[in-house]
């Protein structure tokens, strides 16, 4: 007989699925892991198999242990670079045991704790586990009762306790054998990385700088550096009175000792992939720092899917070498480059009748023919001396120009329909300028719109601003001021929070996916911005027992607007296609079923909730009123129709 507590489980799952279902069709028309070429290009025999290094931590032998996200696994690397599987099998689940016995779920963040065991925030399953050196994996039990929405970081201290940065909460978790308790952090940041400080306190950080924890509040330590928003994935101690710091954005590790300057040891700041010294080494979003043995400094390069080692020599100058790359010791074939990687970006072109995508780490696009065939365009050697450098945007003027925003050399470019591509704006550095053509400064331009006048918009992401370029190329500032927050105003006195995507409305005005305030905002053409859509909360799609959250978005990258209104969106970090209605001012999932920052995203085509994304970032209309997706995560370009 089921006792009372389980029928109750029972019946909130029940009421829980009792969400709106859709009719719309998920489809893929590009496989970008397995790319048809056209005959014009080499052919591939092998889809890429790879792995994507999240966690890291270092065992005193030097052997280093990374967390595979996407494939479930913990990996480790010996120090002359071998890779072979720790724990898990590549399989998604819930389950203890050793070696390939035991299941995780997204594994992310790592520490090595005085006991010799790792600890490892298993963010899909919302729990802590504890793996030995032989493999051997048991869930910390205490972490059962605690509710986390995605723990992302852990840190194992020296008094035995835990740390867990529960990012999607905002929370920070300290826990004993036998006691949990929850720390303050500052309102609205999402917690990613946790360092002890020599005066005993917790330090954390996120991707709006760096702060200390005190007894009732957090303390900010850093937000700027060289005038720039400081975005901080990973923190660690220097074992003295300093950190390291990786910084995604700008591509680079940073070396800080509190009262003094900040120090960039290697990388930035544009992406890319090269060995060497710390000034010409190059990374594409560093990830998790870990220190070795020796003094080494070990760095999960995530979007190059490789390990670097960063060696200091007798001066303090850090060598940047790999240790250890995807498709590497026997995990699968490299295709050099004949694939999709992480495309950001795609609209359909009427005038040839193909897809045009954003192939974003490979720094080109591709036509692609409805048939699926794909054709490279614009690779880097084909720009005329202004290559495209992470391309994220696309938009599409009347006369058939196609613009592209170049998000690592914070330029807009523009291809004539003649096929030929120039800079429209942008000087190629980081600033907040207006100005016109090369005089203008931008800081990761993502999402473009061209407006019923012919001038093209842009979400400045990393100025938190909408940008408004002329036809002549001349730059203003259509709304905000470059700082990020949230406020309705007109103007500079508006504030956003790392805006990405634009399109315009049948009503002439300006609509904006400000994904880091969760909302979609709207703005009209002489500047006035208010909030249309989603909350400052971040939530899952359509229903949270809690409360009523059915317009709560989680960081929405992409949108559309139909010509009867209704607006399609990227809920990005809930994996789902949203669509809002003019007439209801309410959301819908139309496709995909991920949760609430739930790193379990996957792949499927289908119906409705059957069909699976990964962190999708842009949507477009097809030619009978299909909506296109960019399907980042899964490095394909989806099809959904009604």
């Amino acid at each position: 007989m089921k006792t009372l507590p389980t029928l109750f489980y029972l019946l909130l799952l029940v009421s829980c699925s009792a969400e709106p279902q859709s009719d719309w069709q998920v489809r893929t028309v590009v496989n970008g892991q397995f790319l048809k070429l056209a005959k014009s290009s080499p052919t591939a025999d092998t889809p890429r198999k790879g792995w994507q290094p999240e966690g890291l931590a270092v065992s005193p032998e030097g052997m280093v242990y990374v967390s595979d996200r996407e494939n479930h696994r913990i990996l480790r690397i010996s120090p002359t670079g071998v890779v072979q599987e720790h724990a898990g099998n590549g399989e998604a689940g819930d389950l203890d045991g050793t070696g390939d016995k035991a299941r995780f779920r997204n594994p992310a963040g790592l520490s090595l704790g005085s006991d010799g065991q790792l600890y490892l925030a298993d963010s899909g399953n919302h729990v802590l586990r504890q793996i030995s050196a032989i493999g051997e994996v048991k869930t910390v039990a205490l972490s059962r009762q605690i509710e986390f929405k995605t723990p992302f970081s852990v840190l194992a201290g020296p008094d035995k306790s835990l740390y867990v940065a529960d990012s999607a909460s905002g929370r920070i978790f300290s826990l004993t054998e036998q006691l949990k308790q929850v720390l303050q952090t500052a309102p609205n940041l999402l917690p990613e990385a946790l360092a002890p400080s020599s005066s005993g306190r917790l330090l954390y950080a996120d991707l709006q700088g760096l702060w200390r924890l005190e007894l009732n509040a957090s303390r900010t330590l850093l937000r700027r550096h060289d005038s720039q928003l400081l975005r901080v994935r990973s923190l660690i101690s220097d074992g003295k009175n300093g950190y390291f710091l990786s910084d995604p954005y700008l591509h680079r590790v940073l070396h800080w000792v509190p009262g003094g300057a900040l120090e960039v040891i290697a990388g930035g700041p544009e992406a890319g992939q090269k060995d060497g010294k710390p000034e010409e080494a190059r990374f594409a979003f560093p990830g998790s720092l870990a220190k070795g043995p020796a003094g080494e400094l070990y760095l999960a390069d995530t979007r190059n899917n490789r390990i670097c080692k960063l060696t200091p020599n007798v001066q303090g100058k850090y060598q940047v070498s790999t240790l250890a790359r995807s498709g590497s010791q026997g995990f699968g074939e490299r295709r050099a480059g004949e694939d999709l990687s992480l495309p950001h970006g795609v609209l359909y072109d009427s005038r040839t009748q193909t897809y045009i995508v954003s192939d974003y780490l490979h720094n080109r696009l591709f036509k692609i023919s409805l048939e699926g065939v794909a054709t490279p365009w614009f690779e880097p050697s084909e720009t005329n001396g202004e290559p495209l450098v992470l391309p994220a945007g696309l938009a599409q003027g009347p006369d058939g120009s196609i613009y592209v925003s170049g998000s690592g050399r914070h330029r807009i470019h523009k291809i004539s329909p003649e096929g030929k591509i120039s800079v429209l704006a942008g000087s190629g550095q980081v600033g907040f300028k207006d100005g016109k053509g090369k005089a203008a400064q931008f800081y990761l331009p993502f999402g473009l719109a061209v407006g019923p006048d012919n001038a093209v918009y842009v979400a400045d992401q990393g100025n938190h601003a909408i940008r408004k370029i002329a036809s002549d190329g001349s730059v203003t500032t259509l709304a905000g001021n470059g700082e990020s927050g949230w406020q309705d105003a007109a103007g500079r006195a508006a504030r956003f929070n790392k805006p990405s995507g634009v399109a315009f409305h049948p009503d002439g005005s300006l609509w904006v996916a400000d994904s880091w305030n969760h909302r979609i905002r709207k703005i009209t053409l002489q500047g006035q911005v208010s909030t249309a859509i989603g909350e400052k909360v971040p939530g899952q799609a359509d229903f949270d027992p809690q409360r009523d959250q059915q317009n709560s978005l989680y960081v929405p990258e992409g949108l559309v607007i139909n010509a009867a209104g209704a607006v399609f969106i990227a809920d990005s970090w809930n994996h789902r296609i949203r669509k809002w209605e003019p007439q209801t001012s309410r959301l819908q999932s139309l496709a995909g079923n991920g949760k609430y920052l739930n790193f379990g995203a996957g792949f499927a085509d289908g119906r409705g909730q059957v069909a699976h994304f990964s962190q999708p970032k842009g949507v477009a209309l097809g030619p009978q009123g299909q909506v296109l997706v960019a399907d980042t995560g899964n490095n394909r370009i989806r099809v959904m129709e009604p």
